[in-house]
């Protein structure tokens, strides 16, 4: 026998036990330890609890992404790769989710990093700078790549509710369109009033100059 022989025996010895990359079709996830069940392909055998890797997190925060669980029988959970510390069965870890052309990822173009539900939801940092925040049933939150700021609802309610604290709105001009405008509490305004068409009209006292080119002012008391 030859000492290369001897060699490549020993070597095929020593890594025989060592467990090598699988991939494992998620039956089960526990948020609580950010782990996974399944079964590993193509031999079937079940797995135990299987930590995930994630790219970034610890102590409380992090990065982190919820698998979707299927049955052992349809395998439609999602895939993923599973590997072995140093080759050893005990130590597996569950890393990178498989996508393939019956289940297509998302498109991102070159420079761009895209975060998307599966409800549709997203929220896509594009090559020129601007963000883009996408509701699933389409309003968006948008920064343009000047930093200029949009909000679009699609017909749904927008909502400020600061508590107990303050808010304030500063800009060198405002403009507010509405079928109608309601203010509760008192009003306070530095300046004037300039009403170019129709009526001002208060339960309490205004006071201070007001400018109408048309309509009129009532005062209820």
């Amino acid at each position: 026998m030859s000492l290369d022989h001897i060699y490549r025996r020993e070597a095929q010895r020593a890594t025989g036990g060592r467990q090598h990359k699988g991939t494992m079709a998620v039956t089960a996830y526990n948020p609580q330890i950010h782990a996974a069940k399944g079964v590993l392909l193509p031999s079937m055998v079940e797995t135990g609890w299987v930590p995930l890797a994630s790219h970034h997190a610890g102590d409380g925060y992090g990065v982190m992404v919820g698998p979707n669980a299927g049955s052992a029988t349809d395998l439609d959970g999602d895939w993923m790769d599973v590997e072995f510390e140093n080759g050893d069965p005990n130590t597996p870890i569950a890393k990178h989710k498989h996508f393939t052309q019956a289940d297509n990822p998302p498109v991102v173009q070159s420079g761009e990093i895209l975060v998307k539900h599966q409800t549709g939801g997203s929220t896509l940092h594009k090559a020129d700078g601007s963000i883009v925040t996408t509701h699933k049933d389409g309003g968006q939150h948008m920064f343009d790549a000047d930093g200029n700021h949009s909000l679009v609802t699609k017909d749904k309610n927008v909502t400020i509710d600061a508590g107990q604290g303050s808010q304030t709105f500063t800009a060198k001009s405002h403009s507010f369109t509405a079928d109608n405008i309601s203010l509760k509490g008192a009003v306070t305004v530095n300046g004037q009033i300039i009403q170019q068409n129709g009526g001002l009209s208060s339960t309490g006292t205004i006071a201070g100059q007001t400018v109408m080119s048309a309509g009129k002012t009532v005062q209820t008391a």
